[in-house]
């Protein structure tokens, strides 16, 4: 996903790249002033641009209340169960959501994995139910954040 503040450096960079370079100053001096003034402004923007990552707080409770039930449901893999409880251990240490819900997607990917290398049971296969259930509604805030739709 592109953040705001790199997207006010990928339009300072076009501007710079494509607009600036075909100004020439001595012909239009009005216009290369008018575009070295944009790219201040907007350079100036995009330092005060503050990133949130409040958005994905419903996405850190449902992974996070999931994700510490899983290590007892994949006992049946115990390396797997120590990874998984250790990536949820951190995730409540983070330092941000972001860091946070990283750490918790890391560990339903080790919770897969640990299905898929486990003997095959009902059990895995309603925890593995339960895991694509909760990324499906991860995915779905995160495309509701960037603006796009599932």
């Amino acid at each position: 996903m592109l953040t705001s503040r790199a997207a006010l450096e990928l339009i300072r960079s076009q501007l710079r790249a494509e607009v600036l370079t075909r100004l020439d100053p001595t012909v239009d001096d009005y216009a290369h002033s008018v575009v070295v003034a944009a790219l201040g402004a907007l350079r100036e923007i995009s330092l005060r641009v503050v990133e949130s990552d409040q958005w994905c707080e419903a996405s850190v409770i449902a992974l996070r209340a999931a994700g510490r039930t899983w290590p007892s449901r994949l006992a049946v893999v115990p390396d797997y169960a120590d990874r998984v409880s250790l990536l949820v251990a951190a995730a409540d240490a983070a330092a941000s959501l972001g860091e946070a819900r990283g750490l918790l997607l890391e560990a339903a990917e080790t919770a897969i994995d640990a299905i898929w290398a486990s003997p095959r049971g009902a059990g895995e296969n309603a925890l593995l139910h339960e895991i694509r259930e909760i990324l499906a509604a991860d995915t779905e805030r995160e495309l509701a954040h960037s603006g796009r739709e599932a």
